[in-house]
């Protein structure tokens, strides 16, 4: 992953995830799987209404 990411191989490279759910149904709509470089990311997590497990 880190020549890929043009990223030295000791440094750490973060495998991020993430699935969206349907608010009325609970049903997943989207889901996705990227590797990023720490330093080449921000990320911003904005929640509304009740997590579900």
């Amino acid at each position: 992953m880190a020549e890929g990411l043009e990223a030295a191989h000791n440094r750490p490279v973060w495998l991020v995830e993430s699935l969206s759910r349907d608010a009325a149904s609970g049903r997943a709509v989207m889901c996705s799987s990227t590797w990023s470089r720490p330093d080449s990311v921000r990320i911003i997590v904005e929640l509304d209404g009740p997590v579900i497990p």
